[in-house]
């Protein structure tokens, strides 16, 4: 958690989410670290996981039920043994990815086994603010620009990224032949805002995108 470094939060197959408090644990234990708090509330295995940068316990989990959930880690107690999800979001397809808006508290994007990027804005309770159909295939991998908070990048099963204004995702500003085989990471250089980083899971690449230009810098 970005606002206390002690708080680690994982994602499991089947779909729970396991929070540890390293403040509690041993650096030498040898049968591993026991879970301090277990999150319950999708049905099917995880892959996706983001803390709230700008608010502090609010993290969201996604799935393959297509669920997105909501927990604000604040509201645990001892006292209490389950912590249940604040909000439940309903996508088109499993979740493979999700991001905060770095610049605000309440934005955030999934990329989905139906293609799809969406923009979810929690003040609007569990409905979707915008949805895109660009990409031809899973969206596998998003990225919120640092320094631009209009601009996210997503990656697709076909090798191909989009970048995206979120104010209109009904065309992508731009699109990248990025790779020959799955993206599996997309993802800003924090400080340089035209700077893109991409890699794939089927070509053993790592690449760097001058986004201005659509030129390969590194790779």
């Amino acid at each position: 958690m970005p606002q206390n470094p002690d708080l680690i939060g994982t994602i499991c197959e089947d779909g729970s989410v396991s929070i540890f408090d390293k403040t509690k644990h041993a650096s030498n234990e040898s049968d591993g670290c026991k879970v301090d708090v277990t999150l319950k509330g999708h049905a099917e295995e995880g892959f996706a996981l983001d803390w709230n940068c700008n608010a502090e316990g609010l993290l969201l989990s996604g799935a393959m039920d297509s669920k997105v959930k909501l927990w604000d880690i604040t509201k645990f107690s001892t006292k209490v043994a389950n912590l249940d999800a604040t909000n439940c979001f309903t996508s088109s397809g499993g979740i493979n990815d999700v991001e905060w808006c770095p610049q605000h508290h309440s934005m955030f994007i999934t990329g989905d086994e139906a293609n799809a990027l969406t923009l979810w804005d929690i003040r609007q309770g569990s409905s979707s603010s915008h949805t895109s159909q660009g990409h031809a295939n899973g969206v596998n991998a998003v990225s919120w620009n640092r320094q631009n908070k209009f601009c996210v990048a997503s990656g697709d099963g076909d090798g191909n990224v989009h970048i995206w204004d979120v104010r209109n995702l009904t065309e992508a500003m731009s699109t990248l032949r990025a790779h020959e085989g799955v993206i599996s990471c997309v993802n800003w250089n924090p400080v340089h805002g035209q700077v893109l980083m991409t890699s794939g899971s089927e070509d053993p690449v790592v690449k760097l995108w001058d986004v201005s230009d659509g030129r390969c810098m590194f790779k």
